[in-house]
Formats: C-alpha cells, sequence, structure tokens
C-alpha cells in the first residue's frame, strides 16, 4: 500500500506507547497482537506526530523545522516509515471524506 503524501494518518488506538526519554526514542507495543516495537528518536517524533490532524506532507514540514539538518529525501523516509507502521498495524490512515481530505 502506497500511502499519499496528502493522507492523514493516526496512531492505531489499539497500541500503547512509551517513550525511552533523551535521545532514545520510544517502544510501541501492539496490546491485541502483543507485539512490541522499538523506534528511534526521529521514529518517536513522527509518531508523536500522527495525530490525524495533519496530512503526511504537512507532517514532513514539521519534523524539518525539528531536524534542519535533515536530507533532502525526509518527506520520502517519512512516507516509508509511516507505510511501515501501517502494515504492522500500529496506525491507520482516515478514510477521506466525500468531497474532503484525505487518502
Amino acid at each position: 500500500m502506497v500511502v499519499e503524501m496528502s493522507a492523514r494518518v493516526r496512531r492505531n488506538a489499539q497500541v500503547a506507547a512509551h517513550e525511552l526519554g533523551g535521545s532514545e526514542g520510544g517502544v510501541l507495543l501492539h496490546l491485541t497482537s502483543g507485539q512490541y516495537h522499538r523506534v528511534d528518536s526521529v521514529g518517536w517524533a513522527i509518531w508523536s506526530l500522527l495525530d490525524g490532524s495533519r496530512s503526511l506532507g504537512e507532517l514532513a514540514d514539521a519534523l524539518r523545522l525539528q531536524y534542519p539538518d535533515a536530507p533532502g529525501r525526509l518527506a520520502e523516509d517519512v512516507q516509508g516509515f509511516v507505510q511501515d507502521l501501517i502494515r504492522r498495524d500500529l496506525a491507520e490512515v482516515i478514510p477521506a471524506e466525500p468531497g474532503g481530505q484525505g487518502e
């Protein structure tokens, strides 16, 4: 599944998350499957922004402000990371409203 940069994505409600502190990132626990997933500090920053209020493109713009020295392919990296979260059932695309925004 390719998630468009205009798509809005939110965290799966069946996932508990815990920040490890500092630059350690965090741990995600899928409550249904029992699987743990570790994310680095940038992954945690992306996870923290996945509230469904912004598109992936807007999320990448927000990250660029936090990480001004990030490589030019930041948007593609965000897209790939979020696609992986969706594949692991840790996040979900918000269905587009008729005539509205979303995927």
